[in-house]
Formats: C-alpha cells, structure tokens, sequence
C-alpha cells in the first residue's frame, strides 16, 4: 500500500488523505498567513512540512508572492519570505524535489489577465 498523501489547504486547516482513505485534520493558530487561494502548496516528507507559496486573496484582489512553511508535527506556522524573487501570481504549477530540496514553481497568474511564464526555484538548506 502507498504511503502517498494529498493534501489540501483551507484558511487556517490543512486535511490530509492517506491512500487508505483516511481524513486527517491539521489546525494551525499562530499563523498570520492569508486567506487565499490558488496557491501553491507542496509536502516536504523529510520535515512534515506543508509550503504555502503565492496565490490571491480577494477584497482587493491581489497576487502575492509570499512562503510559508507550517510544520504539521508542531502546527507551527512561519513565514519564510514575506516576497518571495519570483512574480507575485496564483494558479501556479509546482513540485518539491526532495533530494535536491528545492520547490519548483512553474508559470501562474500574475492578475489582470496576463499569465506569468516564469519558472523559479527555492532552494531550502
């Protein structure tokens, strides 16, 4: 059986689905991060951890460009970059590569129409 989690992220829950099928609910509360949505998100099964990079929250509609990494064994939220050296966008593809730690980040939204084709890697050491 496959140990593969996929995780979805919500306010202030992330939910967590094993490949038994089984719901796990993750509540953080001493984070600032914003409601958005979609952002990128990725699992770093080395450390537990979930990343949050970009999307778009609404009122008024803005892209960020913002990382955060919350820690799903502590619940502890913290923000690595506040702007992150990528354009600000949502609806990004992306990817963790474990073994080099690095969080690719492909394309997006960047906001009023235009498709960001940039590709952006953060390194984690």
């Amino acid at each position: 059986m496959s140990s593969t989690r996929i995780f979805l992220a919500l306010s202030s829950t992330i939910f967590s689905v094993s490949a038994l099928n089984k719901w796990q609910q993750y509540v953080y509360t001493d984070c600032t991060i914003k409601e958005r949505e979609g952002q990128a998100g990725a699992y770093v099964s080395q450390t537990k951890e979930y990343l949050v990079f970009g999307g778009m929250v609404l009122n008024p509609d803005a892209y960020l460009n913002d990382l955060y990494s919350i820690n799903l064994s502590t619940l502890k939220c913290v923000q690595l970059f506040a702007n992150a050296p990528l354009n600000s966008r949502g609806y990004s593809g992306y990817a963790f590569d474990s073994k080099k730690s690095f969080l690719y980040i492909h394309s997006g939204w960047t906001g009023g129409g235009n498709l960001s084709y940039q590709t952006g890697i953060i390194i984690f050491l």
